[in-house]
């Protein structure tokens, strides 16, 4: 079983934020466990989700700039993990069944809300101003390697989350969104949702139901 993604919240309520890097200006992430491959029909193994997680600055200032290749400004992420593979029960030479492949889990709520004075500036290629991302768990394969296998499906993927950015809210304060690298974008927001599990093929057969 994948443990969740913990909740996540970065909050300035007093004074400014002031970053200077060539790294990332601010990272946040969460992310849930993978389910595993030992899936078993008495015990199905799940994903874990992704926590939410969110940045607020309340009428603060606050100043990021980046130089780094490929450094966001900050970046906001929320994942849930994959789901378990299905495995084949043991069984006779011919004819078995498969524990069930599980679902991926759902990504978390990602909030941004920056509503006082904001600069955020990146330089190099490839760094964006304001990367946010929700991706949700793919759902488990199924995989075979015997000569007939039943009851084998695949997982369905999750769900991507919700995702909020507020910036320049309160009407006395300015905000300004700078990026001169190649392929960096000011603002980029994703949610995106799980691939459902595949049934790799071979030289078996899977089928959803058992013989007889």
């Amino acid at each position: 079983k994948g443990g969740n993604g913990g909740a996540i919240q970065f909050q300035l309520s007093n004074g400014a934020l002031l970053i200077q890097t060539r790294g990332q200006g601010l990272s946040l992430d969460s992310h849930g466990g993978n389910a595993g491959n030992n899936s078993n029909k008495e015990h199905p193994a799940t994903a874990g989700v992704g926590g939410a997680v969110a940045v607020q600055a309340q009428g603060q200032e606050v100043q990021i700039a980046t130089t780094g290749v490929g450094k966001h400004a900050i970046g906001v992420n929320s994942s849930g993990g994959n789901g378990a593979r299905g495995l084949f029960d043991n069984g006779n030479a011919f004819w078995t069944t498969m524990s069930p492949s599980t679902d991926g889990a759902n990504a978390g709520e990602v909030v941004v809300n920056l509503n006082g004075h904001t600069e955020l500036n990146t330089s190099a290629d490839g760094s964006n101003a304001l990367n946010l991302q929700s991706r949700a768990g793919n759902g488990g394969e199924v995989g075979n390697g015997v000569n007939v296998g039943y009851g084998g499906k695949g997982g369905k993927g999750g769900n991507g989350g919700q995702q909020t950015v507020l910036i320049g809210s309160n009407k006395a304060a300015t905000s300004l969104i700078k990026t001169s690298g190649n392929e960096a974008t000011a603002i980029v927001m994703q949610s995106v949702g799980g691939n459902g599990g595949s049934v790799n093929s071979g030289s078996s057969i899977s089928n959803t139901k058992e013989p007889g």
